[in-house]
């Protein structure tokens, strides 16, 4: 008689389970890595936005505003950061985007990503020497399952963003 070299049916099953397990932990993982990639990206992406409206402030010589919008034609009136932003430089000085000022960017978003405000801020105004008017703002940019830390974009009165870990995990 030949000797069996072939697997029987639990075998096969025991090999199936266990390949299953390790999938589903490696699935988890990478969902994991991937929200705190997304949540980075995020915010370095507004750290520059942020230095791009600084800087030509500073190069034109004109108030340049940086606003939530959720479509880059105008401005969210209620502040919600969470669609994308708008950079323009205000020609006019209405603080309002509109046909006479100059748009230098739009970043949109449809991410599983919030972004909150410390001050609630409807739009963040450079002045010419490339400072912010008002007080410090925070953004915390999060991912909406809260395991994952939050990333701050902290903005200074002087105008310069920085990137800082955040020790909660909400928005």
């Amino acid at each position: 008689m030949k000797a069996n070299t072939g697997f029987t049916l639990i075998e096969l099953l025991v090999s199936l389970i266990i390949l299953t397990i390790i999938v589903s932990h490696a699935y988890s993982g990478m969902h994991r890595f991937s929200q705190r990639l997304k949540i980075q990206t995020i915010a370095n992406d507004l750290r520059q936005n942020l230095n791009l409206a600084r800087s030509s402030a500073i190069t034109q010589k004109r108030k340049t505003i940086i606003c939530p919008s959720n479509n880059g034609k105008n401005c969210d009136s209620k502040g919600d950061w969470n669609h994308g932003w708008l950079v323009f430089i205000d020609k006019n000085h209405n603080k309002t985007y509109d046909k006479q000022d100059q748009a230098l960017n739009y970043y949109d978003f449809k991410q599983t990503i919030t972004i909150d405000n410390s001050q609630h801020r409807k739009k963040l105004v450079y002045q010419r020497n490339g400072f912010s008017s008002g007080s410090n703002t925070t953004f915390s940019i999060c991912s909406t399952s809260n395991d994952i830390p939050a990333i701050s974009v902290i903005v200074s009165n002087t105008g310069r963003a920085r990137i800082a870990k955040s020790t909660s995990h909400k928005c």
